[in-house]
């Protein structure tokens, strides 16, 4: 049984192969393993319906990069590039995969961001790291792997020349030097299975793995604080992602049972915000620059969307009677958000989210696990 953010399975190695659409990736702080029979086995026998009118897709800007699981051994063939990011066209109808040497020590690469200055960097397991330039399409420092014993590594971000990424056993990694070389952190200590970190500004917020856990960094990742919820609606809750909206000045974080916290003091203490009594695991939060922020869901295509800081939430379905299962989900620039997730479903809004259709063009049999877009820091 894979237990590190690569894939979590019941079945045997021919039977992984031949079931690959219906393997969720661990990612304990995103999505939960109870929905891989249902809503995936659905997704695989349905065909995709947008919610509202699918919008003109004229001008979904360049610098999207998703990262995603390919499907069978992710070392066959052996080929350079098998866990490379993928870019799609303008129109969200073909996808093509960035250059990028070979990886064949990689089973699985997990998360990806960008420092909106041209850099991008995928992490993965086995200390696996990769780095692109020029907007993240310009290979650097192909299969580069942190140091120290061997470790699964879900998300990664940055704030100009610094970076942070964020693993299992509570691994932090962070680097002043544009991702060129990376240092261990100083953490609170524990052995939680960090799952995501975001930061706005120099403050860095990760959590994920142990019940209601939450650190905090205000130096861009040199040291950590832990400023975890005393209490929750749900006491084995676990924080799913988090945001800074700036035009609340408020963080928001999601986990899950339906919970979403707020912190206005910059992350060093929270309160909760909303609770969804119908308990949807959210997996993944973003906010744009004009205060819409929008969490995803593992629950039946389900998302919710804020423009007043997490205050109130609205909620609504996108995929029609597929009901996929979301992974991530990114802001782009000028009102594009793009969110992705299970059984090769991907969909994107030019409209700040009230529009959604599904993208085309997308290569076979994959779960998407995260979004980047090159002109956005992470």
């Amino acid at each position: 049984m894979w237990t590190a953010r690569g894939f979590f399975s019941v079945f045997s190695p021919d039977q992984r192969i031949s079931m690959a659409s219906l393997r969720l990736p661990f990612r304990p702080s995103r999505t939960p393993v109870r929905i891989v029979f249902g809503g995936v086995a659905v997704a695989l026998l349905m065909t995709a319906i947008g919610t509202g009118p699918a919008h003109a897709a004229t001008s979904l800007s360049g610098g999207w990069r998703a990262q995603h699981t390919l499907a069978g051994s992710q070392c066959w063939p052996f080929t350079g590039g098998a866990q490379a990011p993928y870019a799609p066209n303008g129109t969200g109808t073909a996808w093509s995969k960035q250059s990028m040497s070979s990886n064949c020590l990689v089973w699985t690469s997990y998360g990806i961001g960008s420092n909106g200055l041209g850099t991008v960097i995928s992490v993965g397991d086995q200390n696996f790291r990769a780095r692109w330039t020029g907007g993240g399409s310009a290979p650097s420092q192909n299969s580069q792997a942190f140091s120290g014993s061997l470790n699964t590594y879900a998300d990664i971000a940055a704030n100009g020349t610094n970076w942070a990424a964020v693993g299992n056993i509570g691994r932090i990694r962070y680097s002043a030097n544009d991702g060129v070389s990376f240092s261990a952190a100083s953490t609170p200590g524990g052995v939680p299975a960090l799952g995501f970190v975001s930061q706005h500004h120099g403050t860095w917020i990760t959590g994920g793995g142990n019940a209601r856990l939450l650190w905090r960094s205000t130096d861009n990742g040199r040291t950590w604080s832990d400023v975890s919820v005393p209490t929750a609606i749900q006491s084995t809750m676990i924080f799913q992602g988090a945001t800074y909206d700036s035009a609340s000045a408020t963080w928001i974080a999601v986990g899950s049972y339906g919970e979403i916290w707020k912190s206005t003091n910059d992350g060093a203490t929270w309160s909760i915000a909303y609770h969804l009594v119908s308990n949807d695991f959210f997996t993944d939060v973003d906010a744009s620059t004009d205060g819409t922020i929008i969490a995803s869901t593992a629950s039946w295509g389900r998302m919710g969307k804020s423009t007043n800081g997490g205050a109130s939430w609205t909620f609504f379905n996108i995929g029609g009677i597929a009901l996929p299962a979301w992974n991530a989900i990114k802001a782009g620039p000028t009102g594009e958000w793009i969110v992705a997730g299970l059984a090769n479903r991907v969909y994107f809004s030019l409209d700040n989210g009230v529009n959604w259709a599904p993208a085309s063009g997308l290569p076979s049999t994959r779960t998407w696990n995260d979004l980047t877009h090159a002109s956005v820091a992470d």
